[in-house]
């Protein structure tokens, strides 16, 4: 018995051919190279990247923070330098302030407690005036620099530390000391008034007289000497 087949049909159109062959081996060897390539790249990063961890500058990566980064940070775990201000040293430092509070006076009514035993305050009060009280030199000039000094208290009645001083004449006066016809000068007034500082012991002969070659005859002048 015989059987019959239908003819078949072959194409061998996009089959593996000599040619495709050495195609892709053309695009292997190009893969290849690129493989290559990417392995010496990886490996001269490699060799440029610093090993894990804290390290000196020179073997560290510079990291750029952009503008508008924020990068929170921090500083719980930071070392403190010595003597840096902790809360144990708030709560010393708070405590002695505490203790120097109590042992100071409020001063809202204008005067504060202080030991007579441990302080002594120096209070200056008035303890002399000029002779006249009031020198007018209208009726009394102050004598001028080439005349004797016009005497203004004969003696203090007690050691005289500062003196306060009223004056409209508007010129320098200069302050004497010591009997007549041998004054010395002890200190020139401020003028137009004002406060000196002295050292006149008690029974101190005091006179006035102008530092500018013109008696003085306008103005007046008022002491207080204070002790």
């Amino acid at each position: 018995m015989t059987f019959l087949y239908p003819p078949l049909s072959v194409s061998l159109a996009g089959g593996a051919t000599s040619a495709n062959q050495v195609l892709e081996l053309a695009e292997l060897v190009a893969i290849e190279a690129d493989t290559t390539t990417i392995a010496e790249d990886t490996t001269s990063i490699d060799a440029k990247t610093p090993a894990l961890g804290a390290a000196a500058t020179v073997a560290s990566v510079p990291v750029n923070i952009a503008s508008d980064q924020t990068v929170p940070v921090s500083a719980a775990a930071l070392p403190l330098p010595t003597g840096a201000s902790t809360s144990a040293n708030q709560t010393t430092a708070n405590n002695s302030l505490s203790s120097i509070d109590g042992k100071i006076t409020a001063c809202n009514t204008g005067a504060v407690v202080i030991s007579s035993g441990n302080v002594t305050v120096n209070a200056l009060a008035p303890v002399d005036y000029l002779d006249a009280v009031l020198i007018d030199a209208a009726g009394t000039p102050i004598t001028a620099s080439s005349g004797n000094p016009l005497q203004v208290i004969a003696s203090t009645a007690a050691a005289v530390k500062k003196i306060e001083i009223n004056d409209t004449t508007g010129y320098l006066i200069g302050l004497y000391t010591g009997v007549a016809l041998s004054e010395v000068l002890h200190t020139i007034l401020p003028l137009g008034g004002g406060n000196v500082d002295v050292n006149l012991p008690s029974g101190t002969r005091v006179s006035l007289r102008a530092l500018e070659n013109s008696a003085i005859v306008v103005g007046q002048i008022t002491f207080n000497c204070l002790g």
